[in-house]
């Protein structure tokens, strides 16, 4: 979607949703439907009652894979494994930062110690002191270390929310539990997104929006 040259923001967002919507119903839902005509066909031409028990439990299966495995598979994924990143980036960093401080302490002591300096290069070396003094205060800073993070994008959240209503709509009649697991998958995303937002994105900025109507986000 990002390689099309579209006229306005919303014209890229629908486009996106339409994308993603399709490519999301053929991953998450050709199969189910595929189960529920199986069993549809098989209850109208009248056949053996066990191809339909068995289309419906292999319908309720793929449903609690879908709501138990795969749910916690993609926080893993969009959780732990960036934040395990960020603190690999993080360690690597201070590593980094604390070799650049035992430099700027040797060029401290020598510009204290060298007497054999002119006036030039001890105002050349005070001036690059200062300088990485700055520097290096500016990039050991938390704003720095917020920046550098990723920046988040709540549309896939609204996308897998969609995702959780359709299973509800179309499928707690065949399978009864499917309001519980979409809500207790739910009550877990508003924790996890929270410590997504506040731990492993950089914090949103406030903008202007029509409303939420084709999951025009910002």
């Amino acid at each position: 979607n990002d390689l099309e040259n579209h006229k306005t923001e919303t014209h890229y967002r629908n486009a996106l949703i339409a994308k993603v919507i399709a490519f999301r119903f053929v991953a998450y839902f050709a199969a189910l439907y595929y189960y529920a005509s199986v069993a549809a066909i098989g209850a109208i031409q009248g056949s053996n009652e066990g191809v339909v028990k068995n289309a419906f439990l292999r319908i309720a299966t793929s449903l609690v894979i879908y709501l138990t495995v795969q749910h916690w598979w993609s926080l893993f994924l969009q959780i732990y494994v960036p934040l395990k990143g960020l603190r690999y980036y993080k360690d690597s960093r201070e590593v980094k930062l604390k070799a650049e401080l035992r430099d700027l302490e040797k060029r401290k002591q020598k510009y204290r110690q060298d007497q054999n300096l002119t006036d030039t290069q001890l105002n050349e070396l005070h001036r690059n002191i200062a300088n990485k003094e700055v520097l290096l205060k500016q990039g050991s800073s938390a704003v720095w270390e917020e920046m550098v993070l990723p920046d988040y994008d709540p549309f896939f959240d609204y996308v897998q929310s969609v995702i959780y209503f359709a299973y509800v709509a179309c499928f707690s009649a065949i399978f009864p539990l499917t309001p519980l697991l979409v809500l207790i998958n739910q009550l877990v995303n508003m924790r996890m997104h929270a410590y997504k937002i506040c731990r492993v994105r950089r914090r949103p900025l406030a903008q202007k929006t029509g409303g939420v109507s084709s999951i025009n986000v910002p």
